[in-house]
């Protein structure tokens, strides 16, 4: 019996969906990777066509202007609701990427999955054409890194995986999505937090930062796209002590220009661009503050981070911050740069009024995900009696 095949496709977009994808693979291969075959592919990257990274690349800019330009993200949510899901797919994946459509089904035939898992709409809808035209039949397995399936996920899955019972009700109760199988398993936050054991002061001098300094955690994302630059200024006008983080992602210009800045001498600033050392910055901190991002806000909720939401650039956004703030009930939602501010300032005064945040943010502290969805792509392959 050839053993068989479960394929992780990774798609860059934001880092939302890399992060889940490399927990839940490492998860799988740590449990059953000597059972089964494993493919890790970056999906437009490998394939023959040297097009096919151009998908990538449009992908993440839709991401950066979703930040840039208001309402952006929402007109694009607005038409698909309008025109329907099948023809925006369509459309979008045969015509607007249509230069990649056929080199991207023939990958996903040629990769021979008995399941594929999907963290991205972008392979879900090339392995649903694939299945669609017999050139596969593999299960799709889809994990929505957000709390809400949106509607840019193809609903023709065979499971679609999500981390939260609301999300799994709206499912239930949406026109795309009933009657479809919709589960639950907790965020695929990365097994690596599990390192971060120790208290705070030990990691704020690991950092070089006083092990009573209050510290801030600002962080729009892996593109720095937000309204992160504007927020330091106004917290670099405080004249209350504080230590501030600021982390730029791959937004080099950004970086370049905030790595400049002389804080006053009350505050401790420390700049980064695109790092591995999140964790550490996340288990150094007292409060994150910044834009709604699934992976974002779930290591700040593991590591008990009061957080502050300053911006949701499309409707998904909006989804993420309602679930830290009104399931979790870890983070505010604040508009006005000043309030921000204020509330910081307040903690910074009296650190007990963090206390309410703190304690509910222990209901997000899981690391179970990854591994019960490992657990379920080896049930599904166990129920594939075809013989290879």
């Amino acid at each position: 019996m050839i053993k068989k095949t479960v394929v992780f496709p990774f798609v860059e977009a934001g880092m939302g969906h890399i992060m889940p994808m490399r927990a839940v693979s490492e998860a799988f291969k740590k449990k059953y990777g000597s059972e089964y075959n494993v493919i890790e592919t970056y999906f437009f990257r490998d394939q023959n066509n040297n097009n096919a990274p151009n998908v990538e690349v449009d992908l993440i800019k839709q991401v950066i202007n979703h930040n840039k330009l208001k309402g952006f993200g929402a007109l694009q949510f607005m038409v698909m609701g309008l025109v329907g899901q099948k023809i925006t797919l369509s459309y979008l994946f045969k015509k607007r990427y249509g230069y990649a459509f056929d080199t991207s089904v023939n990958y996903i035939k040629a990769l021979n999955a008995d399941v594929i898992f999907h963290t991205h709409f972008s392979t879900l809808y090339y392995a649903n054409e694939a299945k669609e035209r017999n050139l596969i039949n593999a299960k799709n397995i889809g994990y929505c890194p957000d709390p809400i399936i949106g509607k840019q996920w193809d609903n023709r899955f065979d499971t679609m995986i999500v981390s939260s019972y609301n999300g799994i009700e709206k499912a239930s109760k949406s026109r795309i999505f009933n009657n479809k199988n919709v589960i639950y398993a907790p965020f695929t936050i990365s097994q690596e937090v599990k390192k971060y054991s120790e208290n705070k002061a030990y990691y704020k001098e690991i950092l070089g930062i006083e092990k009573d300094s209050f510290t801030i955690l600002l962080c729009d994302g892996a593109y720095g796209a937000g309204n992160i630059e504007k927020n330091l200024h106004y917290l670099l006008n405080s004249k209350l002590a504080m230590s501030i983080i600021v982390v730029c992602g791959k937004n080099e210009t950004l970086f370049n220009r905030l790595k400049r800045i002389d804080p006053p001498k009350h505050i401790h600033l420390l700049v980064y661009g695109f790092t591995k050392e999140m964790l550490l910055l996340n288990a150094a901190s007292d409060i994150f503050i910044g834009k709604s991002g699934a992976s974002n806000l779930a290591e700040a909720a593991y590591f008990n981070l009061p957080t502050l939401i300053t911006t949701t650039a499309t409707n998904i956004e909006v989804w993420i911050a309602d679930y830290y703030i009104n399931e979790i009930k870890n983070a505010v939602r604040v508009k006005s740069t000043k309030k921000m501010v204020s509330i910081v300032e307040s903690f910074i005064k009296d650190r007990t009024l963090m206390t309410p945040y703190i304690e509910a943010s222990k209901k997000a502290r899981r690391t179970d995900g990854p591994d019960i969805i490992a657990d379920y792509i080896k049930k599904e392959l166990d129920s594939i009696t075809k013989e290879k």
